[in-house]
């Protein structure tokens, strides 16, 4: 028990210097809600095709910035581009 404690205290704590920077963090199933999509594997599928930015720790968990979501829920526009500018190098 003390070990998954300490597992889930260290998972805590990766995602605690992007939310120090970015805001608050949603996870998959948080975002999934948000969104309206069907499943998780959509809100994957968005990050993958980079609609959505995504932040994965080292305990493989994902997390995606509130802070590109509109009052009403959805992506800014400008997502898309500012998530594949890291591949247009």
């Amino acid at each position: 028990m003390a070990r998954l404690m300490q597992r889930v205290a260290l998972a805590a704590a990766a995602g605690a210097p992007w939310q120090r920077q970015l805001g608050p963090l949603l996870d998959i199933r948080q975002a999934q809600r948000l969104l309206g999509v069907r499943s998780r594997q959509a809100v994957h599928d968005l990050i993958q095709r980079h609609r959505l930015l995504g932040l994965t720790t080292e305990a493989r968990r994902t997390f995606v910035p509130m802070l590109q979501f509109t009052k009403a829920g959805r992506p800014y526009p400008a997502i898309p581009r500012a998530a594949a500018a890291p591949l247009r190098r």
